[in-house]
């Protein structure tokens, strides 16, 4: 016991008691302070990193829309491309009927006319043919011919006459100069 006793009268153990009390009642208000930063650090890095989770989230979520939307747009814009292509290909087709509806009955109208200039100028020319026969035959009666010549002379007009007609060229000259006339 007496090293107890001894041990206890020494002042170095007393200094050591000394120092560590001193070293604790200084580290011991560094320690909670150091303790409150670091926790206060703490809680903020672990604020921040709550709010960037949250961010993080919400871009990622906007993000997606985004994405949806351009799929949407995509898809829509390609729709609309789909359907502005199928009018056109439609206002073509329609158009060309149109135009070949337009195209034929300008064809029968132009054939209608054709017709009619044609029966016009047939009667015209029967008319001038039959003027001219009339006068010819007035002619030949008026004159004193004999029997023979008028007889020769109508043979020969009237062979000339269907030769004339049964040429095509000399049919469609004959008709020109008959409507020119």
């Amino acid at each position: 016991m007496y090293s107890f006793w001894s041990a206890l009268d020494n002042p170095e153990l007393w200094k050591g008691v000394a120092f560590l009390i001193a070293v604790g009642v200084i580290a011991l208000p560094i320690y909670h302070y150091l303790v409150g930063i670091v926790l206060s650090q703490s809680k903020q890095i672990s604020e921040r990193m709550t709010k960037a989770m949250e961010l993080r989230t919400e871009s990622e979520k906007m993000l997606k829309d985004i994405q949806h939307k351009n799929f949407y747009k995509e898809t829509e814009r390609k729709r609309i491309l789909q359907n502005a292509l199928r009018d056109a290909r439609t206002l073509k087709e329609n158009s060309n009927k149109e135009l070949e509806e337009r195209l034929l009955n300008r064809k029968e109208e132009i054939l209608d006319r054709v017709r009619l200039i044609r029966k016009s100028g047939l009667r015209d020319l029967k008319e001038k043919v039959v003027s001219i026969a009339v006068d010819t035959t007035e002619e030949i009666l008026q004159n004193p011919l004999k029997e023979s010549e008028k007889n020769a002379f109508m043979d020969a007009g009237i062979r000339e006459l269907e030769q004339i007609l049964s040429q095509e060229e000399q049919k469609e000259r004959l008709l020109n100069v008959i409507l020119d006339a």
